[in-house]
């Protein structure tokens, strides 16, 4: 009846022209608990089936509703501005664009933020680069989107009390990644740890961290900033304090939370003024104060813009000297409007030397007395940043994780073992990903780099912060240790880096990757049995499959299991009430996890055995 009452809205909308303040229209709307209004206009959710532990999940998601307009041509490099409000009821039920005709095709990249293909974007590795061509772009600048997944009501028609609201930012260096990718979907934890989970795109590399003199001298206001990927952030933020409620958040209860470069993120919102009042709890995973300077971006732009004036034919035979003369010579409008006629390949060939890598090294946030008015480790040490509830913490073996260059020759490589790797079955050994006179090596850089994460992202800023802080905005600290992938990953990964994301949201994903994406019947529109699932989808399993699966293994998954449902409490208790302690998501009691006010305390998680 609901999915029935949502197309009769679409044809009565359809059919006579009206916008949604018709109140008949409002009426049928309102009618289904997968259609939601917005500021920008109403969205259509869907019923998400996911799985945990083999029992099936059940939550609603709205996949991709514009908070931002597409910064593209003029708008590039420019603060985000609000969407384009839309009249018609606007589709939200999967990743990507929708094919002519309106039906839902398999997810796609086309909202992911533009970026060169890599481990954190997409598993098809055809798309990745190597040491003799150069990767795929994906995305586009028409990407600031988010997500929203929420608990399914038993009684969806009921009046309930406003749930915490979880924000995720993901990391990838800040040049790579996207709030689709598999382990970051969030049906699993908005249904068993009952709170409504948001994700969220942003602008990376240099399009969404980005100056030059010219940009900020014909620029007024937040315009001038440069920190455009965290504009889109704080932009994100403001959608969540605007619209939540009518998902069933609690726009006063919210938690932002990110991994890696999120989790510097999280440090740079902690630290900046336009962020205040957006958020009340927050949490950095293996993240740290690393933040870039001004000075460092005006080079690398300037070098850009010399680089793609040598490679014009115009210029052909010139020297450098006479093109860098001739380029101060121009106007602040003219290098800027040059700089925006490139197209996204043509500044990301530029400003990146490794083609046989993703990531890109520009990304960071950086001091522009706009979003930071000052480092951010000082603002801390001076208690002039956001004072919240904080939980901080790091992986043991850090680096483990990382496609090292030492080890492998491109990205590509690396990934194919990875994704080929079957955990019931092992087909490689250790001496396949590391010879073993590198072994012992290999364990030393993992400690050491954990220990490093830790020292940069969680000891250095707790202690600056531990002073300023109220006694009941207590801060805490945790390790992540987990290490039992099935032989040899146990060792080449270790507790890696990543490697706690899929025990707080629950995503062990195997095989087929038992998620909606493979699961879905287009004739008839339904999701079918996950266990069963077809995955004759290749773009499910090459563009989307989930590259942590090489490590869920039916030897490891009771332990496992029992360690994600803690780690689940833990962050969703923090969350909703800035305490990480109480019941966990099964009513049993977890065990204690002291304040770093209790000498430093830190958190060990793993698991019993």
């Amino acid at each position: 009846m609901k999915l029935f009452t949502v197309f009769l809205a679409s044809m009565m909308l359809s059919q006579v022209g009206q916008s949604v303040e018709n109140g008949d229209i409002i009426e049928v709307f309102q009618a289904s608990a997968l259609v939601r209004e917005t500021t920008a206009g109403w969205v259509e959710g869907r019923e998400y089936i996911d799985s945990f532990n083999g029992e099936t999940t059940e939550s609603l998601a709205w996949l991709e509703i514009p908070y931002g307009r597409a910064p593209e041509n003029e708008l590039r490099w420019r603060a985000p501005q609000p969407p384009i409000p839309w009249s018609n009821l606007r589709r939200a039920t999967k990743f990507g664009a929708y094919a002519d005709n309106g039906l839902p095709e398999t997810d796609n990249d086309a909202h992911a933020c533009v970026q060169y293909a890599g481990m954190l974007s997409t598993a098809d590795t055809e798309k990745y680069g190597t040491n003799d061509k150069k990767p795929e772009l994906i995305g586009s600048e028409d990407c600031l989107y988010l997500n929203v997944w929420r608990p399914k009501s038993q009684d969806e028609n009921s009046v309930e009390e406003p749930l915490a609201v979880y924000v995720w930012i993901h990391g990838g260096s800040n040049s790579t990644g996207k709030s689709g990718l598999p382990m970051y979907r969030g049906g699993n934890f908005a249904a068993k740890a009952n709170m409504v989970f948001v994700s969220i795109n942003y602008r990376l590399g240099p399009f969404g961290f980005f100056t030059h003199p010219s940009l900020r001298n014909i620029e007024e206001g937040i315009d001038k900033s440069g920190n455009y990927g965290a504009l889109d952030m704080i932009a994100a933020l403001t959608w969540v304090q605007d619209n939540i409620s009518n998902f069933g958040g609690d726009p006063t209860n919210v938690t932002i939370a990110g991994e890696s470069a999120g989790g510097v993120d999280v440090y740079g919102l902690m630290a900046s003024e336009l962020a205040s009042g957006l958020f009340h709890k927050a949490i950095s995973q293996s993240g740290g104060l690393v933040f870039g300077k001004q000075k460092d971006l005006d080079d690398k732009t300037n070098t850009l813009i010399m680089d793609l004036k040598l490679d014009e034919e115009e210029n052909n035979g010139r020297s450098r000297l006479s093109v860098w003369w001739e380029v101060q010579h121009e106007s602040d409008e003219d290098i800027s409007n040059y700089l925006r006629s490139k197209s996204a390949d043509d500044i990301l060939s530029y400003l990146d030397s490794n083609i046989a890598l993703s990531n890109s090294d520009s990304g960071s946030f950086y001091v522009d007395d706009i979003v930071l008015k000052d480092k951010p480790l000082d603002l801390l040490k001076n208690g002039n940043y956001n004072k919240v509830p904080f939980m901080a913490g790091n992986n043991r073996d850090e680096i483990k994780f990382f496609p090292s260059p030492l080890l492998i020759d491109s990205e590509k490589s690396y990934v194919d073992k990875l994704l080929a790797f079957t955990p019931e079955t092992p087909n490689y050994v250790l001496d396949d990903f590391i010879k073993e006179e590198y072994i012992l090596a290999w364990d030393l850089m993992g400690i050491i780099s954990g220990l490093g994460f830790q020292l940069v992202g969680v000891d250095i800023p707790l202690i600056a912060m531990e002073d300023d802080l109220d006694p009941v905005q207590n801060m805490y600290a945790y390790r992540f240790d987990w290490n039992e992938g099935p032989t040899p990953m146990d060792r080449f990964i270790g507790a890696g880096h990543m490697l706690e994301i899929p025990f707080v949201f629950g995503t062990f994903h195997k095989n087929c990757n038992v998620s909606e994406g493979n699961c879905v019947e287009p004739a008839a529109g339904n999701c079918v049995d996950p266990d069963n699932c077809d995955v004759d989808s290749s773009e499910w399993i090459y563009g989307n499959r989930d590259l942590m699966s090489f490590l869920w293994s039916e030897s490891n998954r009771l332990n496992r299991i029992a360690l994600s449902e803690k780690m689940m409490s833990y962050w969703s208790n923090f969350a909703k009430t800035g305490n990480p302690n109480g019941l966990d998501i099964n009513n049993n009691s977890l065990p204690y996890w002291g304040p770093w006010s209790d000498d430093r305390f830190r958190m060990i998680l793993d698991t019993d055995s």
